[in-house]
Formats: structure tokens, sequence, C-alpha cells
């Protein structure tokens, strides 16, 4: 049997959010979006989260995508895979070890999908 994969989706952006969470439809067995990184811990808190694809710049006044991402794999180890997806300052992110993989803004449905390593 295969694991369930659930992959959370972190972006302000609600556009940005819906168009990556459809797309990672088509690759995870269930997809759940969240706006604010608050809202991202009730659903890591709720759900057993296996991919994670988070903004660098979640808005003013909230801690990046790169600062969470340690945060969150360390208190859910079961996350197998962190995602980082930023825009006009990707290449100036000095990424935690707890970052698979930098993602530029914007991305082709093949980049989304192929920056994540999925069983099925």
């Amino acid at each position: 049997m295969t694991e369930h994969t659930i992959a959370l989706v972190v972006d302000d952006d609600p556009t940005v959010a819906g168009v990556a969470a459809r797309v990672l439809g088509m690759l995870f067995d269930q997809v759940i979006v969240a706006s604010t990184p608050a809202e991202a811990e009730i659903l890591l808190g709720s759900h057993r989260v296996t991919h994670l694809l988070c903004d660098y710049d979640l808005g003013q006044s909230q801690p990046t995508g790169a600062e969470l991402i340690p945060q969150w794999r360390a208190a859910y180890p079961y996350i197998a895979q962190a995602v980082l997806f930023s825009g006009s300052q990707a290449e100036e992110i000095d990424l935690p070890a707890e970052v698979d993989r930098l993602l530029g803004k914007p991305a082709t449905m093949d980049e989304l999908l192929g920056a994540f390593e999925v069983r099925v």
C-alpha cells in the first residue's frame, strides 16, 4: 500500500496558491492551502502533510518561507520534501539545509510538478 500524500501550499497570493494547488492535485492525493504561517500551523497540526510548497515572501511582518521551513520540518518530521517558491529575490536567498529545492516564480506546470518526488 502506498503512503497517502498530502501537499500543503503556503502562499499569501490566493491566485498563485489556487493555481499551484490545482496543478499539484495531479500529483498528490490531497492538496490543502494556507495563506498565512498561522493557518499553515493549524493545517500542519491537523493533517499529516508529506510535501510542502511555501512562498518565500508571505507578506509584511511575516517570517520568510526560508525561516519557517526549518521550524516546520523539525516540528513535523513526516514532511518528506519542502520546496521554497520565490519570485524576484530567488538568486539572493541563502537556502537552509531543510529546503530541498528552490523554485522560481513564475513556474510552468512541468516545473512545479517536477519539483517534487512522489512515489505512487
